[in-house]
């Protein structure tokens, strides 16, 4: 047996062996801080509708404008176009939406103002022209008409107001106001 080359082979593979342990150790320490990045940052969930419409960002307590814009849009073509038919599918849309603060509030206002309409039978539509954020408040304004049971149509400009908040994905609003006029933000307070 040769031992000079024996101890020489064996130098080689205990320095490689070292080498080998603090590869690994730095390699287990990138992945722990990886990980521990990958763990605490906040998830978010991409949404993109069509090739026409900007990316939707929602966060688990977040969500960008376009996103605000979209559920403005969307709870103010549900809320103003109403016909004595779809009043129950109205109350379960708006309320899938509603924060729990609200929700009772929200239920009872609408459960009463939509018995209102259908005694009446009246029919209501909303065509939205603008929708805008400011301050965390989104405005979405357009064309309404009022008609009855006689045909005579009542137009007006309408606004609605939202208030969006975001908890674990969720997209809820905590606020609500709808009124007949223009909206009440900066612009209109500096006029």
């Amino acid at each position: 047996m040769k031992i000079n080359k024996f101890k020489s082979t064996f130098s080689k593979v205990n320095s490689q062996n070292q080498l080998l342990i603090f590869s690994n150790a730095a390699l287990i320490s990138l992945l722990s801080v990886s990980l521990y990045f990958n763990a605490s940052s906040d998830k978010i969930v991409l949404q993109k509708s069509t090739e026409y419409c900007s990316d939707l960002t929602i966060s688990s307590n977040s969500m960008n404008d376009a996103n605000h814009r979209r559920l403005g849009y969307m709870l103010s073509g549900v809320l103003g176009n109403i016909t004595p038919e779809n009043s129950e599918y109205i109350s379960n849309i708006v309320l899938e939406y509603a924060s729990p603060d609200i929700y009772q509030t929200v239920k009872d206002l609408l459960a009463k103002q939509l018995r209102s309409l259908k005694i009446d039978e009246v029919t209501m539509t909303f065509t939205p022209k603008k929708a805008f954020v400011e301050d965390g408040i989104t405005f979405v304004t357009g064309q309404g008409t009022l008609s009855g049971p006689t045909g005579k149509r009542d137009t007006f400009t309408r606004t609605y107001e939202f208030e969006f908040n975001v908890e674990n994905y969720n997209p809820t609003f905590d606020f609500i106001d709808a009124y007949d006029e223009a909206p009440r933000d900066r612009n209109a307070e500096i006029q």
